[in-house]
């Protein structure tokens, strides 16, 4: 039988909306079409995903649309008027794509299967929101159940080996293992669900953070590649070279109030990285050109200080804000987190090294 790779909300979420682009995504899906296996979707996490999406998209749309009534009420901006009439329509026509493309197999012609959510015993729900109440168990979600419950179901389906008959012949399919990323530690530490698991005797799932846990774990991976000789390739020369492309972009994430028009024309003052750590990696045998190669996400303590302001800023309060609001005693706006690098690179098999290294992008809003 297929093993399984299922996606909780929070792994697509991280992927961000452009999650069919991802390395780490595309690399899974190329994974398991050659190993057997298959990603299901499950229909609940297509709709918070889908959801999700959907709030990002009218909150730009309302920010757009207060810009431009404030535009229209500035005595010096001449423009009589400003339609919105094609905005509905666009709007939709965004989500409906949206929707479709969440369960397209990158670069291959076909969708992913559904993993449907399942018939939920109505007093069994309720038992489960009473005893999570009964033990104070306040971050558990109806949703969590939800998905929990459709993953014990396919699970328990693939439990033991099944022999089907096709035509004289009797093929035996050996179990198959479910595999569920995810960020929300609930699944392995709520004694609730941990209980449900054992109620049903299920042996075949395994719990993965991520995909790049996942693919390292269960990939196809290279001894000779360490932390310690990725970090000897990718320098902290390199790092600032690379962030130099879009270093202006963390000015947004210091304060809402500088505009992303404005980002390579603030001048760098200082520049350099604090601390750098591989988190994860993972090495594999590209299926298209047949070359090992790998992927590293590097966590990085930068610190880059940008010229002061001629005008100070208005600040926003930190204690109610997503935005840094650091700045130095002399006003310059301070970026000083640590931002997620993911790169990768080829590998050579006979001298055992990293051949080439190549960035792949930067994730500020990672570690804030």
């Amino acid at each position: 039988m297929p093993n399984y790779v299922i996606l909780d909300t929070s792994i697509y979420r991280e992927l961000g909306l452009r999650f069919q682009e991802n390395i780490d995504y595309l690399n899974l899906c190329g994974f398991t079409i050659a190993t057997d296996s298959e990603v299901l979707m499950s229909t609940i996490v297509k709709e918070e995903f889908y959801n999700f999406y959907k709030i990002q998209l009218l909150k730009k749309c309302q920010e757009y649309s207060t810009a431009v009534n404030s535009l229209q009420r500035d005595p010096h901006f001449l423009i009589d008027q400003i339609s919105f009439a094609e905005i509905g329509e666009a709007i939709e026509n965004s989500l409906n794509t949206f929707y479709k493309l969440i369960d397209n197999i990158p670069q291959y012609n076909s969708h992913l299967s559904k993993l449907n959510h399942t018939l939920i015993d109505g007093l069994a729900l309720t038992k489960f929101i009473l005893d999570s109440r009964n033990r104070g168990s306040s971050n558990v979600q109806v949703r969590d159940y939800l998905i929990w419950d459709s993953i014990l179901n396919i699970a328990l389906e693939e439990s033991t080996d099944r022999i089907e008959k096709i035509g004289k012949t009797k093929v035996v399919y050996e179990k198959g293992i479910v595999y569920f990323i995810t960020k929300d530690k609930i699944f392995q530490e709520d004694e609730l669900f941990q209980t449900r698991l054992e109620e049903l005797e299920i042996s075949n799932i395994e719990i993965f953070n991520s995909i790049p846990e996942f693919l390292h774990k269960k990939g196809f991976n290279i001894p000779f590649l360490s932390k310690k000789l990725i970090l000897s390739k990718i320098t902290e020369s390199k790092i600032l070279k690379d962030l130099s492309k879009d270093v202006g972009s963390l000015l947004s994430y210091v304060s809402p109030n500088y505009d992303s028009l404005e980002y390579d024309k603030r001048k760098v003052e200082l520049q350099e990285v604090e601390s750098r750590e591989v988190i994860e990696f993972y090495s594999y045998q590209d299926f298209t050109d047949k070359r090992y190669k790998f992927v590293a996400h590097i966590k990085v303590l930068v610190k880059i200080v940008f010229e002061a302001d001629e005008n100070p800023v208005e600040r926003v309060s930190k204690s109610n804000s997503r935005y840094l609001e650091t700045y130095d005693n002399q006003g310059r706006p301070i970026y000083n987190t640590s931002i997620l690098f993911i790169y990768r690179g080829l590998l050579n098999t006979s001298t055992k090294t990293i051949k080439s290294v190549q960035f792949v992008d930067f994730l500020p809003w990672v570690y804030i």
